[in-house]
């Protein structure tokens, strides 16, 4: 009985072993570069601007309400914008020469549904006062400035180093 129980004791401390070897993390050296400055990691800006139409002057304003860059990488889309529109940001190099243009609808347009009195399912165009105009860009060590324009006259130009 003794050595029924020894036998026992010894298969339990064989399988608990294998079980531990099982489990052990293979040791893999990690070298880790402490030099490194956060220029070298990817940036995202996100940029939140405030665009007035003055209805009576019939001009538009545009202003810059914040600018937050954060550390990231933007997913690859294959949304585009448009070829052209009313709307559109320029990004530009350091020398204020152009690397890349968008174009997007007005943001002051919108387009509403709605349900009539009869029931029946309406669509309305309405022209806003304001609206905010929300934008994510990747960083890149090229770009310094981005313009927004309509019609070809520039409205605002975010410094994107500062």
């Amino acid at each position: 009985m003794n050595c029924k129980i020894s036998r026992l004791i010894i298969i339990i401390a064989v399988l608990v072993a294998m079980i531990f070897q099982s489990c052990k993390v293979s040791k893999i050296p990690v070298v880790m570069d402490m030099s490194s400055d956060e220029n070298n990691s990817p940036m995202i800006v996100f940029l939140t601007c405030l665009l007035n139409y003055d209805s009576v002057r019939r001009n538009y304003n545009m202003s810059l309400v914040s600018k937050q860059d954060v550390e990231g990488k933007i997913k690859d889309t294959y949304a585009e914008g448009q070829e052209k529109g009313d709307f559109g940001y320029r990004i530009l190099n350091q020398k204020k020469q152009l690397i890349s243009q968008k174009y997007m609808p007005c943001p002051l347009d919108k387009n509403v549904e709605y349900v009539d009195e009869q029931g029946f399912l309406q669509r309305k165009d309405i022209r806003l006062n304001s609206t905010e105009v929300f934008l994510r860009l990747q960083l890149m060590p090229e770009m310094h400035y981005i313009a927004f324009d309509r019609h070809k006259q520039q409205l605002l130009l975010i410094n994107l180093r500062k």
